[in-house]
């Protein structure tokens, strides 16, 4: 361990874990550290907060309050209602279920079943947190520059 502390523009590797309001686990990354840069706004801005000053070895346990915006607001743009047709291959399309969809530049997008029909599904891509309450526990693994990791 050493006596380094997290600060702004820093990478930071991390295992967090992310809990509702009744403490089930909603997401998390504990196999294996996820590198963040602080202040970059991967995360939201009270959880990068609690990291900045932690050392190596740190956990940090942040309650996010769901009127506090922290992930957006709720925009209705961002709901799609797509035909049905096109899920035929999908495990699941019940309400709630996340469904990952893949852009043609590569990059994965996540929405939410939000409602559905005998014809059609409506995604929802906004933040799933959006308006949620919950605790992001966060562990510092490791703590360098841009040029040490």
């Amino acid at each position: 361990m050493s006596d380094l502390k997290a600060k702004l523009g820093d990478q930071v590797n991390i295992r967090y874990q992310i809990f509702d309001s009744e403490g089930a686990l909603l997401d998390g990354a504990q196999d294996s550290p996820e590198q963040i840069t602080l202040g970059s706004g991967e995360l939201p801005t009270p959880v990068e907060s609690a990291i900045l000053g932690s050392g190596e070895g740190d956990i940090e346990r942040v309650s996010i309050c769901g009127n506090d915006g922290a992930f957006g607001q709720h925009d209705p743009d961002r709901l799609q209602t797509l035909s049905l047709e096109q899920f035929s291959e999908i495990e699941s399309t019940e309400m709630g279920a996340l469904i990952e969809f893949e852009l043609p530049s590569g990059e994965i997008l996540v929405g939410v079943v939000a409602s559905k029909t005998e014809l059609e599904i409506q995604i929802d891509f906004n933040h799933p947190l959006i308006g949620r309450d919950c605790l992001y526990e966060v562990e510092v693994v490791s703590i360098g520059s841009t040029n040490d990791l």
